[in-house]
């Protein structure tokens, strides 16, 4: 498809055709910048070329692949009604009130009660007693804002906000397990995916629609379905549904691989509510929260001359880690796609043995995710 005409274009145009008109006019005069014919052809070409850039900006706004922001969720309503936008979410937790002796008389923890991490706020999800003679109560919580810095690591949240009426002053709080959920407004690029992805789902039952109804769920951002066979190939009756959500990638920051599936009820609930409207009757499906497998990367590059190669390291290094980090649970790390990554990437000489590790395809379990960071990938 050509491209919009520039205002060069339309000027050029213009002047082709006054000439063509009037041949006592010249083009020396035309091009006299500040003639009045130049200024009433460049005033011609300046209005044309507004309205090139909003037909351009119109055609931009017509196709998946290129609308942004309200263009894009005008485009997908309009033709899904009932597929929105994720909107950004908060996290969820647990955390324990413990007094250093039993208590002497039973006490509210109220809904609402804010209690905070050094970074974070979070307040108590209901009403909930703390009975007499108890040491301990463990409640759940949300945080305040929503978004994916609103998480909180395990031992961090030890501040109470808000006063507890009736509660002793020595009353603690803590949380045995980081928080989960927290994530941004959906993205244009998977807003727009699961758009594609639409049909799919309007199927039901299929694995793709199950992955999309997974998808729809504030938290989750990866999402991979697979069905389970007897010895003889056989179907059995239920689908397994691997599910990656922004607390996954907390593994790669902490380095500690940790159980997560206590830690995600409240997730998989909501799950399992929204597959109630996809899933086959009678096929039950088995959510799992995807097991944080760290991968070791090292790249050794070869450079143009010239080129500012701590800058291009930088560039590999961000390439390297969004590819592996935006792998579904069960997806291969391929070293065809690594290099790939690194061709197409100026400045580099490339020939084809950039990649010192890892030596071949990493192939993940069903119930795996792989992850990286700055800390596992090495580019020299």
């Amino acid at each position: 498809m050509p491209d919009f005409p520039s205002f060069s274009d339309l000027f050029r145009t213009g002047e082709a055709e006054a000439l063509w008109r009037n041949p006592r006019i010249t083009r020396e005069e035309m091009e006299r910048r500040g003639s009045d014919l130049n200024n009433l052809m460049a005033s011609a070409a300046a209005m044309g070329d507004e309205i090139v850039g909003q037909l351009a900006k119109l055609r931009k706004d017509l196709y998946l692949g290129t609308a942004e922001d309200d263009a894009l969720d005008r485009l997908i309503l309009d033709r899904y009604p009932d597929l929105f936008r994720k909107q950004a979410a908060p996290s969820y937790g647990y955390v324990t009130f413990s007094l250093p002796s039993a208590a002497a008389a039973t006490f509210v923890i109220p809904d609402g009660t804010v209690v905070s991490s050094p970074d974070t706020q979070f307040i108590v999800i209901g009403d909930h007693n703390f009975t007499a003679g108890s040491t301990s109560k463990t409640v759940p919580i949300r945080s305040t804002l929503a978004g994916a810095r609103q998480k909180a690591k395990s031992g961090v949240i030890n501040s109470i906000i808000s006063s507890i009426p009736s509660a002793p002053t020595t009353i603690t709080c803590s949380n045995t397990a980081a928080t989960f959920g927290g994530e941004d407004k959906e993205t244009d690029a998977d807003y727009a995916t699961r758009a594609k992805r639409y049909f799919l789902a309007a199927r039901r039952g299929t694995l793709g629609a199950i992955e999309t109804a997974a998808l729809s769920v504030p938290g989750v951002v990866r999402a991979t379905a697979f069905e389970n066979y007897d010895t003889l190939g056989r179907p059995i009756g239920y689908v397994q549904l691997v599910i990656a959500d922004g607390y996954t990638d907390q593994f790669v920051v902490t380095g500690t691989p940790a159980a997560y599936a206590s830690q995600a009820a409240v997730l998989t609930t909501a799950i399992q509510s929204t597959l109630n409207e996809y899933r086959p009757a009678g096929v039950g499906v088995e959510v799992t929260i995807a097991s944080v497998v760290l991968q070791t990367i090292r790249i050794a590059l070869a450079y143009a001359a010239g080129v500012d190669q701590d800058a291009i390291k930088a560039i590999v290094r961000t390439t390297i880690i969004q590819y592996v980090n935006n792998l579904s649970p069960g997806e291969t790390l391929s070293l065809d796609n690594l290099r790939e990554k690194i061709r197409g990437i100026s400045g580099i000489v490339y020939t084809g043995n950039e990649v010192l590790s890892p030596t071949g395809n990493v192939v993940p379990s069903a119930g795996q995710v792989l992850r990286t960071s700055l800390t596992f990938t090495t580019v020299d």
